[in-house]
């Protein structure tokens, strides 16, 4: 049976690793909402250095979004309307070499850019290397995996144009 000590540290050992990550979701947040008049839900999820993403003014990100820019680079526009779970990665894993594992394999550091007032429905992912053009509209539930021009609604696995902008 544990003793009181061995229970207290793996306590203490599980708390500090949720601490340290909250605390860099924290810093991140403050980084980017007091900056530029964003709206950033607290349980939205950055995996990189604030120095890698750049989101303009007025921006929203809903609820749980998970941004991977751990490597690679986002830009997020102003006035963005990012809907729940949305999911954005701006890098991709090689894996062309079958005899390296795929884990070991290089990741490419690609950018993922989003235009000025663009909305991203929710659970969409958008994936690397894709530009979003301005005033663009992204359905609920979509795979992004191209660029999207101006204006232009896109829906769907993969997304493929549906309409334009009025």
């Amino acid at each position: 049976m544990k003793t009181l000590i061995e229970i207290f540290q793996t306590f203490k050992f599980l708390f500090s690793k949720i601490y340290l990550r909250d605390y860099q979701q924290a810093k991140i947040h403050r980084e980017l909402i007091f900056r530029d008049q964003c709206y950033i839900s607290p349980s939205a999820y950055f995996s990189g250095p604030s120095k890698r993403i750049k989101i303009g003014e007025r921006s929203a990100i809903g609820d749980y979004a998970n941004i991977r820019f751990k490597k690679g680079y986002i830009s997020i526009g102003s006035d963005v309307l990012m809907a729940q779970f949305v999911t954005i990665i701006a890098s991709e894993h090689q894996y062309k070499n079958k005899e390296i594992p795929i884990i070991r394999q290089p990741v490419d550091e690609l950018a993922v850019t989003i235009g000025d007032d663009v909305w991203i429905g929710a659970y969409s992912l958008i994936r690397a290397n894709v530009k979003i053009g301005k005033g663009a509209v992204i359905a609920a539930h979509s795979v992004v995996s191209c660029d999207i021009p101006a204006y232009e609604v896109w829906g769907g696995v993969p997304a493929k144009k549906i309409s334009e902008r009025v």
